[in-house]
């Protein structure tokens, strides 16, 4: 039996608490196409529901780095390393990193940027690796778990308006869902004879978003989107939004419009 994946398992309870039933597992792998979730709302509708990600598969792999324990050995400090549109191969990183981080200790200097332009270290070859390597590494002194590596996406830039509105980021998530890459899971739903057919989309928070885009769908005072989402040639009656992280997430159904839940 196909077990569900951490995503699934979180997105699930996020919609149960909004929706306030049970959103159940409905995809155990049996059958093909099978839609992700099933739910029943108390007015009796049936409910299925299909989840996928708008996603930078690059990122997603350098992300992944963290589900890994191997740290820093002897270090004082954690660490955190952020890839700049680029890629390394994570032994060569670690290798790299030790030498590093002792050499940032002994001189008392968390950023490895600064400390790769000490002119007594230009012929250290992890010196020479980290500036030709496209990757941003800081030390964090007085962390609780000294020597941890953590591994962190292009950080998120740009302004947003001094009241920021959601539409800008509607027409980006219309825009996606009119890409054939989401056709299957269009037909899922549409296929299932459910009363309420519902996308669920976990957003990326890197490369796979404009930046203005991000920090609008981040910020819980933005203003909600004013009118439904239009997907010329989609059919589907909900729409969630669930940011990589943040503390809330936006969701749209055809029976109450917009609206933010604070997933605290």
């Amino acid at each position: 039996m196909k077990q569900p994946t951490a995503d699934e398992a979180a997105a699930r309870a996020l919609m149960s608490r909004v929706l306030e039933v049970d959103v159940e597992m409905h995809d155990d792998g049996t059958h093909p196409a099978m839609h992700d979730f099933v739910f029943r709302l108390p007015n009796g509708r049936v409910g299925a529901a299909e989840m996928t990600t708008i996603t930078d598969s690059a990122d997603r792999e350098w992300s992944r780095l963290n589900d890994r324990e191997q740290g820093v050995v002897s270090s004082r400090w954690a660490w955190q390393v952020r890839r700049r549109s680029t890629t390394v191969r994570f032994a060569e990183l670690m290798h790299h990193l030790q030498v590093l981080a002792s050499l940032a200790e002994h001189y008392d200097e968390t950023s490895i940027e600064r400390l790769s332009n000490r002119p007594d270290l230009q012929a250290n070859t992890s010196v020479q690796w980290y500036r030709a390597a496209g990757v941003d590494i800081d030390g964090i002194r007085g962390h609780r778990n000294a020597g941890q590596v953590m591994f962190s996406t292009d950080s998120l830039g740009g302004f947003i308006a001094d009241v920021p509105t959601l539409d800008p980021v509607l027409e980006w998530i219309e825009q996606q869902l009119a890409d054939d890459r989401f056709d299957r899971d269009f037909a899922k739903i549409n296929s299932s004879g459910c009363d309420e057919q519902h996308l669920v989309l976990r957003v990326d928070m890197g490369n796979a978003i404009p930046p203005e885009c991000a920090l609008v769908l981040l910020e819980e005072s933005a203003t909600l989107p004013s009118r439904p989402p239009e997907v010329p040639g989609r059919s589907f009656t909900g729409l969630w939004l669930i940011p990589e992280f943040g503390a809330s997430l936006l969701y749209w159904t055809s029976a109450s419009g917009w609206a933010r839940f604070a997933a605290r």
